[in-house]
C-alpha cells in the first residue's frame, strides 16, 4: 500500500482519502478490574505514536483526537466514555479508573447472593459507584446531569453497549444522533452506570421507564457492534464500511482463565462468565476471519494479554500491580512489538477526522483510479431494489444451538458426500415440526462461514429463513432477492455486480423490472454463477414448506438441478430444510438431490435433546438449589416426553422461568410434576394460554390475532398503540389502562406463545399458528370459548386490524396535521423526514403501508365488517386532504418508490391503485365519474392497463372489473400488453379457466391488434409459452387473434 501511495505522489496523483482521513476505530472489551490492562496497552500505543509525531514536529494527541469512533462494553464502555465523551488522556484515565475500582470494589454490601424471595442481590454498592463516577465527571468540568448526547457535534463519536433487562436485549447508547435509530435520553452518568451494571455485581440502572444492565453476555467484545455503528454513521445505505477503515484497534482485558471464573462467589455467575469469556474470543475469531484483508494489510489489530491474568477476578481491585506487570510482559513479546510498530505506522499518517462524506470521497477516488472498482449509482440503485427484506433480523429469531449439539451432521456420510461433490447439488433435510430444523440450518450457516470450516469450497454462503407471519419472508421473490443481495454485496463479487448491472442496462430494463419476479432474479443468479471464477455459491434455505408460492421456488431449482438440465451450468450448492410434505418430496426426487431425513436420525436427535435438557436444567440449578436426584429425574422425564421435539423443551422451560419470575413457583418438585405432566405440544399450549390469559382473556385473543395476521412483525410500541385503539366493533377488545413492563406483560398475556427479539414480536413457532388458527370441525361447529385450539378466526382479525389501522390514521394524521414534504424536497431528505415522522408516531409506518392489505382481505371474506371498513376507507382516500397525502407518501416511499407520491389522484384512481375493488364499485355506484382523469389525462383504467398499481395488486383483474363497470378504452397501453403478462411475456400464472375468461374479456373489449413492445402478437406468446395454457389460447382465438399470426 505504501508503494502505491508513493507512486501516486510521484506522478502528481491525489492520495487515497482513506490513507489520510480514513476511519480510525477503537473497540474496548469488558472485564472488570482487568480493564486496567486495556488502558496500559492503550498507553503504550499512544506513547509510541506521540513519540513519532514529535519527531516530525506535530503535537501529541489524546485518543479522542485520534479516533473517529470509540465504543465499549461494560468497563470497556466506562473507559470509552472517559476517553471519548469526557476527553481524558490515558494517564488521567488510569488514575481515575484506579480510584473508581478501589472505591467500588473494596467493600461488598451482600455476601449472600439471594434474598429470602429468591431475587438476585448485587454484591457491590451502586450508589458508591454513581457518586465516584460523578466526581470524575465534575473533575473534567461537566455537570453530573449533563446529557450523554447533548445534541452537539463531537469530534470523537462514542457509543456504549448495554442491555434492556426485561426482556434481555442488547442496545447502544450514543453521544450522537442516527436518523434511523431511536435515542435513549441518558446522562453521562446514566450511560456509564448502564454499561457497567453487571448482573450480580450492581443494581440495574433505570433510564426513563426502562431498566438496563451491562451487555457482557452477548457483546463483551463489541467489535461487531463497532462495525455496525460505523456503517450506520458513514455508509448507511451501502453498509460497506470495510473500504473506509484506515485502522481498527480492538483491545481485550486479558484471558481470565478458568480458575478466576470458578473462584467467583455465585455459582450462576460461573456459567455466565465462562460463556462471556468464550463469546469474547469467538467474536475475535469471527471478526478476524471477515476482516482478514485488513489484518493482512496491518489495518486491523487485536491486542489482548494471553498469560498472567488467569487468577485475577473481575472485582480484585488490589491486583493493579500484577495487571500492569502481565501487560508489560505481553507487550514486550516480539510479536506484539511488531504489532505496535505497524499500528503506530498506520495511525501516524492520519491527518484529520473522517467526514460524513468519506464514502463519496473514496468512491470518487476509486472511480478516477480504477474505473468500476467502486459501486456506481446504477449498482446502488440495483442493490436497493434487492434489499427488500430484513433477512438477518429473521435469522436472529432462531434460538441459539446448545454447545455440542448439531455437530453430528458434520460427520454424517450424506452431508460429507454433498460437500465433497464438485458439482451442483441439493442437500434436502426434511423433518417434523419442532425437531430442530431451523436451529440446524442456523448452525450450518455459522459453520460454513467460520474459519473452522475446512471444506475447501471457497464459496460465498448466503441464507434465507422462510417465516410464516412475516409477509416479507413468505415468498419466493423475497428469498431470491435476499440470496442475490448477499451474493452481490460480498467483497469478492464486485466485478460480478458490475457485470450484472451492465447486462440489465444493456437489456433495456430498469432495476425495478429486472428484480420484479423470482424467475428474473433466478436468471440473474445463474448468470452470476457463470461469472464465478473459482469455488461455489452455497445457499442455505430454511422452511421451504412455509413459502407461500413454493412452486415458483421449486421450479427455479428444477431448471438448474433437474436431471435433464443442461450440463454447462454454474456451480451451486443448496441446503434446504422443510417439513416432509409429499409435494416437496416428489419434486426433489426429480432433481440432483441427496436427502438427509431427520426422522431416521433418532440417535443423533436424542443425544442433542439430552444435551439441551441438561443445559436447561444446569441453568436452573445455578439459580435454585436443585438436588442431583431431582436434576436427573427432570432430564429423564424431559427426554421421555419430548418425543424428539426441541420446541416442546423450549416451551416447558419458558413456562418454568416465567413462573419463577412472577413468584408463582412453590414446591419445586410438585411444580415440575405438573409442568411435565404431558409431552403433547398442543396440550402444553392450551395449559399455558388458559393460565396466562385469566386476567386479560379478550386482550390475549386480540394480541395473538394481530400477531397472526400482521404483514410483518410489530414492535412492542406498535402493538401497544394498536391494542389501545378503541374501534366500533363489538367483538374488538382494547387496552383500557397502560401495561406495566409492556414486553413482559405481552409475553405473559399470550402464555409465552410469542417471542420478543429486538423489540419485535414473533410467534414462537409455526406449530403455534397451526394450533391457534380456526378450522371448522366436521360437523361445522366452532370450538367453545373456553378452549384455545383452533379458536382464532383469521378473517375476523384481518378486519379488526384493518379497522385499528384506519382509525389510527384518521386520528393521527388529522390531529398531528403532518405536513411531510414539498416539491423541492430531495430524496435523501424525504426519507429522513419520513423516518423521523414514523419514529415519533409508533404505529404510523405500519398502518400507512398495510391497511389496504387488511382491508382487501377482510371485505372479501368477512361481510359483517364491510360497511364499517368501507366508511373508514372513504375518509382515508379523500385525495384533497392532508391526511391522504401523509399516509400515501409513507406507503409510497415504503414500497421503495422514489420522489413524491402522485398529487393528482381522484378517489377512484386511489382505490384502483391500491386494488380496493369494493371501494371502486361503491364510488361508481354512488355516481363517481369512472372516466375522471388526473393532471396527466390518465383514467383509472389507463393506470390498470399500464400496471401502475401498488405492489401485490393484479392489474389485469382491476382492468377487467373497471371495464365491467363501464370504463371506456381510449388508447393502447404504453407498453403494449407486457404488464398483463409475466416478466418474459409468458402466461405462467394464468392456467385456471377463469383466467382464460378474464383474458378473453379484456381482448374482446380492448382489441388486441396492438403489438407487444417486442413486436410479437399475443397469440404467439400463448402458443410458445410451454406451460400448456390451452385455455388461454382458446380464449385468444375467440377474442379474434387469428391463428395465422
Amino acid at each position: 500500500m505504501a508503494q502505491a501511495v508513493t507512486n501516486e505522489r510521484a506522478t502528481g496523483g491525489s492520495p487515497n482519502p482513506v490513507d489520510q482521513t480514513g476511519l480510525c476505530l477503537l473497540s474496548l472489551d469488558g472485564g472488570g478490574v482487568r480493564g486496567l490492562s486495556t488502558l496500559y496497552i492503550l498507553k503504550r500505543l499512544m506513547t509510541q505514536l506521540n513519540h513519532e509525531r514529535q519527531k516530525i514536529g506535530t503535537p501529541a494527541l489524546k485518543p479522542c483526537e485520534l479516533f473517529d469512533l470509540i465504543g465499549g462494553t461494560s468497563t470497556g464502555g466506562l473507559i470509552a466514555i472517559m476517553l471519548g465523551r469526557l476527553e481524558m488522556d490515558v494517564d488521567k484515565c488510569i488514575t481515575a479508573y484506579n480510584r473508581l475500582i478501589k472505591v467500588v470494589f473494596e467493600e461488598q454490601v451482600h455476601r449472600i447472593p439471594f434474598n429470602l424471595s429468591g431475587d438476585i442481590r448485587p454484591r457491590f454498592d451502586s450508589g458508591k459507584f454513581k457518586k465516584a463516577f460523578e466526581e470524575v465527571i465534575i473533575g473534567q468540568g461537566y455537570s453530573p446531569a449533563a446529557p450523554f448526547n447533548d445534541g452537539k457535534a463531537h469530534g470523537c463519536k462514542v457509543f456504549v453497549c448495554t442491555a434492556t433487562k426485561d426482556p434481555y436485549g442488547t442496545t447502544r447508547l450514543r453521544n450522537y444522533d442516527l436518523p434511523r435509530k431511536s435515542r435513549v435520553p441518558a446522562t453521562i452518568s446514566e450511560a456509564a452506570l448502564a454499561t457497567s451494571a453487571a448482573t450480580g455485581f450492581f443494581d440495574p440502572v433505570s433510564i426513563g421507564a426502562r431498566k438496563f444492565v451491562d451487555a457482557a453476555l452477548g457483546v463483551n467484545n463489541p467489535a461487531e457492534e463497532m462495525e455496525t455503528e460505523a456503517s450506520d454513521i458513514w455508509c448507511a445505505d451501502s453498509g460497506a464500511v470495510q473500504p473506509l477503515v484506515k485502522c481498527f484497534v480492538s483491545i481485550g482485558t486479558g484471558n481470565p482463565g478458568k480458575k478466576a471464573i470458578e473462584d467467583e462467589l455465585l455459582k450462576f455467575l460461573t456459567k455466565t462468565l465462562i460463556q462471556i469469556a468464550r463469546e469474547t474470543e469467538e467474536t475475535a475469531k469471527r471478526f478476524v476471519a471477515r476482516w482478514r484483508q485488513h489484518y493482512d494489510q496491518s489495518k486491523y489489530f487485536r491486542l489482548n494479554v494471553e498469560q498472567g491474568l488467569q487468577d485475577v477476578g473481575l472485582a480484585e481491585y488490589k491486583e493493579q500491580g500484577r495487571i500492569e506487570t502481565a501487560t508489560d510482559q505481553y507487550l514486550d513479546e516480539q510479536q506484539q512489538i511488531f504489532q505496535m510498530r505497524d499500528c503506530v505506522e498506520n495511525l501516524k499518517a492520519k491527518q484529520k477526522r473522517a467526514e460524513a462524506t468519506l464514502e463519496s470521497q473514496v468512491d470518487e477516488y476509486n472511480k478516477s483510479r480504477v474505473p468500476g472498482a467502486r459501486r456506481s449509482d446504477d449498482e446502488i440503485a440495483f442493490l436497493k431494489c434487492l434489499n427488500k427484506t430484513d433477512y438477518a433480523a429473521i435469522k436472529k429469531t432462531i434460538p441459539e444451538w446448545t454447545d455440542g449439539t448439531c455437530r453430528w451432521i458434520l460427520d454424517h456420510s450424506t452431508y460429507k458426500r454433498w460437500l465433497g461433490e464438485r458439482s451442483s447439488s441439493i442437500l434436502w433435510i426434511p423433518g417434523d415440526p419442532g425437531c430442530g430444523k431451523s436451529v440446524l440450518a442456523s448452525f450450518l450457516v455459522h459453520h460454513l462461514q467460520s474459519p473452522e470450516s475446512q471444506e475447501g469450497l471457497h464459496g460465498d454462503v448466503c441464507y434465507f429463513f422462510f417465516k410464516d407471519g412475516a409477509v416479507s419472508q413468505q415468498g419466493a421473490l423475497a428469498a431470491m432477492s435476499a440470496l442475490l443481495y448477499q451474493l452481490l454485496t460480498s467483497t469478492d463479487n464486485g466485478n460480478i455486480l458490475s457485470d450484472v448491472v451492465r447486462d440489465v442496462h444493456d437489456g433495456g430494463k430498469t432495476p425495478e423490472d429486472a428484480t420484479g419476479t423470482a424467475e428474473s432474479l433466478w436468471d440473474i443468479l445463474m448468470k452470476a454463477g457463470v461469472k464465478q471464477r473459482s469455488g461455489s455459491f452455497i445457499f442455505v434455505v430454511d422452511g421451504l414448506d412455509e413459502c407461500e408460492n413454493w412452486k415458483v421456488f421449486i421450479d427455479c431449482l428444477s431448471s438448474h438441478f433437474g436431471k435433464h438440465s443442461k450440463k454447462d451450468k454454474p456451480y451451486l450448492k443448496f441446503i434446504i430444510t422443510g417439513r416432509p410434505y409429499t409435494f416437496l418430496e416428489t419434486r426433489f426426487g426429480g432433481m440432483q438431490t441427496l436427502t438427509l431425513n431427520l426422522e431416521t436420525e433418532s440417535q443423533a436427535i436424542c443425544s442433542d435433546l439430552e444435551l439441551v435438557a441438561r443445559a436447561e436444567v444446569d441453568r436452573l440449578a445455578s439459580i435454585w438449589e436443585l438436588s442431583q436426584a431431582l436434576q436427573t429425574k427432570i432430564v429423564e422425564r424431559l427426554i421421555k416426553l419430548a418425543d424428539r421435539s426441541f420446541l416442546w423443551i423450549r416451551v416447558v422451560f419458558g413456562d418454568i422461568r416465567a413462573r419463577a419470575d412472577t413468584g408463582d413457583f412453590n414446591g419445586m418438585e410438585n411444580e415440575f410434576d405438573e409442568i411435565l405432566s404431558s409431552g403433547d405440544l398442543d396440550e402444553t399450549y392450551e395449559k399455558l394460554l388458559a393460565r396466562a390469559s385469566n386476567r386479560y382473556p379478550g386482550l390475549a385473543r386480540t394480541i395473538l390475532g394481530i400477531v397472526l395476521v400482521a404483514k410483518r412483525p410489530l414492535t412492542v410500541g406498535e402493538m401497544i398503540t394498536a391494542i389501545s385503539i378503541m374501534t366500533g366493533s363489538q367483538s374488538s377488545h382494547h387496552l383500557k389502562h397502560p401495561l406495566p413492563k409492556p414486553e413482559l406483560s405481552i409475553k405473559n398475556i399470550c402464555g409465552l406463545l410469542v417471542r420478543i427479539i429486538d423489540s419485535k414480536i414473533y410467534l414462537i413457532h409455526q406449530t403455534a399458528r397451526t394450533f391457534l388458527v380456526e378450522t371448522r370441525n366436521l360437523d361445522g361447529q366452532k370450538p367453545t370459548d373456553q378452549t384455545w385450539k383452533h379458536s382464532i378466526d383469521i378473517f375476523s382479525h384481518e378486519g379488526d386490524l384493518a379497522e385499528r389501522c384506519m382509525t389510527y390514521l384518521l386520528r393521527c394524521c388529522r390531529e398531528s396535521q403532518l405536513v411531510l414534504v414539498s416539491n423541492e424536497t430531495q430524496q435523501a431528505d424525504l426519507e429522513a423526514i419520513i423516518q423521523e415522522c414514523i419514529r415519533r408516531h409508533d404505529f404510523l409506518g405500519y398502518a400507512s403501508k398495510y391497511w389496504t392489505y387488511h382491508f382487501n382481505w377482510s371485505v372479501s371474506r368477512n361481510y359483517d365488517t364491510v360497511i364499517t371498513l368501507v366508511n373508514l376507507a372513504r375518509q382515508l382516500i379523500d385525495t384533497q386532504s392532508k391526511q391522504f397525502l401523509t399516509w400515501f407518501q409513507i406507503s409510497w416511499t415504503g414500497e421503495s418508490r422514489s420522489g413524491l407520491c402522485p398529487q393528482d389522484f381522484t378517489p377512484l384512481m386511489a382505490a384502483t391503485f391500491f386494488g380496493l375493488w369494493t371501494l371502486v364499485r361503491k364510488i361508481v355506484d354512488e355516481g363517481g365519474d369512472i372516466e375522471a382523469t388526473g393532471s396527466r389525462g390518465q383514467t383509472a383504467l389507463d393506470m390498470a392497463l399500464n400496471g401502475f398499481v401498488s405492489h401485490g395488486v393484479k392489474p389485469r383483474i382491476m382492468a377487467k372489473q373497471l371495464l365491467d363497470l363501464g370504463a371506456q378504452f381510449h388508447s393502447p397501453p404504453q407498453k403494449g400488453t407486457v404488464k398483463l403478462l409475466d416478466h418474459k411475456g409468458k402466461f405462467g400464472e394464468v392456467s385456471r379457466d377463469k383466467d382464460g375468461e378474464e383474458f378473453a374479456f379484456l381482448f374482446d373489449r380492448v382489441g388486441w391488434d396492438h403489438t407487444m413492445s417486442i413486436g410479437d402478437r399475443v397469440l404467439f406468446h400463448a402458443v410458445s409459452d410451454g406451460t400448456g395454457n390451452g385455455g388461454i389460447i382458446l380464449a385468444l382465438h375467440r377474442a379474434g387473434d387469428c391463428a395465422d399470426n
